[in-house]
C-alpha cells in the first residue's frame, strides 16, 4: 500500500486546485489514521 499512497499523494499535489479531488482523497485516507496526517501535510 506504500506505492499506492505515494501515487495518490502526488496526484493530490498536481490537482490541489480542485477541492473536489482533495476531499475525495481525504475521505479515502480518513480510514487510515497513520496516513491521514501525511495527507493533511500534503493538502496544505
Amino acid at each position: 500500500m506504500t506505492d499506492s499512497f505515494i501515487t495518490l499523494s502526488g496526484f493530490i499535489n498536481l490537482d490541489n486546485s480542485n477541492n473536489v479531488n482533495s476531499v475525495i482523497f481525504k475521505y479515502f485516507f480518513k480510514f487510515n489514521n497513520q496516513k491521514r496526517e501525511l495527507i493533511y501535510l500534503t493538502y496544505d
